[in-house]
């Protein structure tokens, strides 16, 4: 009997399988939009292969049709910090119907079991954008969502290397190290969203603090980068030249740009030593940088256009426009 279960499972397989496929990338590309406001590793997809598919039923003895099977497409959102996963959950909740009773929620194991921490979701496309034209092929489909810290997910593929399906088949000795080492984890988990609560608590002062004509600020790399990420008036630059060239992507935010081009000590050697100074200096000549990367983004443009390059702008960038302008206007004087 198994047999014939396992044959009719394989061709409606077979026959559904570029749907699934095709399904894989709309729900991925639905999900990174959804999930563009968090601290996000990676979004993945994968739809089971046909031999690990007749793999499952064989070993289950429970399918009858292929919509028994409810995780032949999964995907998997990985965190860099353990809060933004609670969060993630509402928007599931939110945009998509849940199966509760074939989801799992392995966030809270117990403390003598041997597993990873790990949210599982067995989910459907809402009424909503299931009557939608470009979904409405796919409204039946079920598919599993995994959500994990990025540790979380390296202590899943630790012990996946490892090969130990059960806590019992570990060596005694090796137990409290397991232990210890998912403790070890798990507190830095915790501390590593710490650490992201206080940055951002930094980050905000530091925004509101510069409104402050007061409280002058002392440029550094730390504070620069709590400019760039907070600053409107970078945004409102950064938006006019995006506009002005009719860039498709948003301006993002890199770190290592600030740090590359040492932009404190450049700052300094011009004379600005706070925020405040770097504000004023922004408005001031907000029209001239403009103006002037403008045409300079435009000649370039061409150039790279013939190779197939595209511009991006990154967020921050109108500090070291600024830089150069000053630095002309220095020599030219």
């Amino acid at each position: 009997m198994i047999n014939d279960d396992l044959n009719k499972i394989l061709a409606e397989y077979e026959e559904k399988s570029s749907l699934y496929s095709s399904f894989s990338f709309k729900v991925e590309k639905v999900l990174k939009k959804l999930c563009r406001n968090f601290s996000i590793h990676q979004i993945t997809s994968r739809v089971k292969t046909k031999e690990s598919l007749a793999q499952k039923v064989i070993k289950k003895n429970k399918y009858i049709h292929l919509d028994d099977i409810t995780d032949i497409l999964g995907l998997r959102i990985i965190t860099y910090f353990e809060d933004d996963i609670s969060k993630i959950e509402e928007i599931l909740n939110r945009e998509f119907k849940i199966d509760w009773i074939n989801s799992t929620d392995k966030g809270n194991i117990e403390i003598d079991k041997f597993g990873y921490r790990s949210v599982h979701y067995i989910l459907q496309l809402s009424d909503n954008r299931a009557q939608s034209s470009e979904f409405a092929e796919y409204k039946d489909i079920k598919f599993e969502i995994q959500i994990r810290s990025i540790l979380q997910h390296s202590w899943a593929e630790i012990e996946h290397d490892l090969g130990y399906k059960s806590f019992i088949e570990i060596p005694q000795k090796a137990k409290r190290t397991f232990y210890r080492v998912a403790a070890l984890l798990e507190q830095a988990d915790i501390e590593f969203t710490k650490l992201k609560k206080e940055i951002h608590y930094f980050e905000n002062s530091i925004s509101k603090n510069s409104r402050d004509k007061k409280k002058l600020i002392e440029i550094n790399e730390s504070t620069i980068i709590a400019f760039v990420k907070k600053s409107q008036l970078l945004r409102e630059i950064e938006n006019e030249i995006k506009k002005a060239l009719k860039l498709p992507e948003i301006p993002k935010f890199d770190s290592t740009y600030i740090s590359l081009n040492n932009l404190s000590a450049k700052l300094k050697d011009l004379q600005i030593f706070n925020l405040t100074q770097l504000e004023e200096n922004l408005r001031n000549h907000k029209i001239e940088i403009i103006a002037r990367q403008i045409d300079y983004l435009k000649s370039l443009n061409k150039n790279l256009h013939h190779n197939k390059i595209k511009i991006s702008l990154i967020q921050g960038a109108p500090i070291i426009w600024l830089i150069n302008y000053l630095e002309n206007k220095n020599i030219s004087l």
